[in-house]
């Protein structure tokens, strides 16, 4: 299998989209930027080749990671062909994939705040502005500054936890592999652990199939915690963890992953 996936990154990598090659010949810093970007290599990743290895190479993935049989998205994949190329449609033509099974991205944004207030999905991911190609994502992870908060209350006795984000589609987006995680731990007075409660957000399998657990956006998310105080917690510390990697899980403490947000709160 190792080897399997040793020969696929080769052939992939060695096999630039002939869209690429159309359009890089009188639109060169646009094809340099893309191929910079993680939908160009949507293909050829180790967690891709990874994830299609145990999925015994369904061709089907291949629809949306090397629609044209190269390492990645190709520009013909958005653009369309002929030429000049027509206005990409977006996010019509971001849905072919961003709602492709195991994924809502697109379908969350439709209903948003940012969408009714005439943003599109070109506004927060392509870097610059028009013309360029420097499209950004959570693979980037200064994308994910000041993305979600945190913050904490107690409540008759109850500690409420309530998240928030700022992306226009639910939280973490992209496809099941990847997940929010909150990490909830009472610490004693002498700043040791002594409980944890984590939680965690995005496509979950039930035994019934792939469901959508994910934070929606333009609204709180909240967790209650009884007994906070619990095992002589007299402090809570919550982080707001996010998880590219599919099985990716916070160790002690929540270390390992991305942190989007933290906050503490002394109990009484």
């Amino acid at each position: 299998m190792k080897k399997l996936a040793l020969i696929l990154v080769i052939v992939l990598a060695g096999l630039p989209a002939l869209a690429d090659e159309d359009c890089a010949a009188c639109h060169r810093p646009q094809a340099e930027e893309f191929a910079r970007t993680a939908m160009a290599r949507a293909a050829s990743t180790a967690t891709f080749l990874k994830e299609w290895a145990e999925a015994k190479s369904d061709k089907a993935c291949l629809t949306c990671h090397s629609p044209l049989g190269g390492a990645g998205i190709a520009c013909r994949d958005c653009h369309g062909g002929g030429h000049p190329y027509a206005a990409v449609a977006v996010p019509d033509v971001c849905a072919r994939c961003h709602d492709a099974p195991g994924e809502s991205t697109v379908r969350m944004f439709k209903t948003s705040l940012a969408a009714r207030n005439g943003a599109t999905c070109l506004d927060c991911h392509l870097e610059a502005g028009g013309g360029h190609h420097a499209f950004r994502g959570a693979s980037d992870p200064t994308f994910l500054r000041n993305v979600a908060t945190v913050q904490l209350a107690l409540t008759d006795g109850r500690l409420i936890v309530s998240m928030r984000h700022t992306a226009g589609h639910s939280l973490p987006g992209g496809t099941t592999g990847r997940a929010v995680w909150l990490v909830l731990s009472g610490l004693s007075a002498s700043g040791e652990h002594v409980w944890e409660e984590r939680h965690r957000f995005g496509w979950r399998n039930d035994g019934q199939g792939w469901q959508d657990h994910s934070l929606a956006p333009d609204v709180a998310s909240m967790v209650e915690v009884e007994a906070p105080q619990r095992n002589g917690a007299t402090s809570v510390e919550a982080r707001l963890l996010y998880g590219r990697q599919p099985g990716s899980k916070p160790n002690r403490g929540g270390l390992g992953l991305e942190e989007l947000s933290k906050a503490t709160m002394v109990l009484p």
